[in-house]
């Protein structure tokens, strides 16, 4: 059985809409998840390894200052970007191909 790319995509974006998804785009790259539970990101240039991270449990001193000035944060989107541990092993022992992650 074969499914269109178009299907896929327009299935995705029908869970984001539902709220059964997140979406966020960086750069061309669309990224979903369906781990709605507050949380941050490291993705690998790489690679591309996107590992889910622990939410920090306290407010960044700029999200404190910025409610105090009155703006309302709806959401926070942080991601850590760079090379993961098995890209930079590769690296180290002149490999050429990618991790496999």
């Amino acid at each position: 059985m074969r499914v269109s790319l178009g299907t896929v995509y327009r299935n995705l974006q029908l869970l984001v809409s539902e709220g059964s998804l997140r979406s966020w785009t960086r750069g061309r790259t669309t990224r979903y998840d369906a781990d709605l539970a507050p949380h941050d990101h490291f993705s690998c240039r790489e690679c591309g390894l996107l590992l889910d991270l622990a939410r920090a449990p306290r407010a960044f001193s700029e999200e404190r200052r910025l409610r105090r000035s009155g703006h309302q944060i709806e959401e926070r989107i942080l991601e850590f970007v760079g090379v993961c541990r098995d890209c930079r092993r590769s690296r180290k022992t002149g490999g050429t191909k990618r991790c496999p992650n």
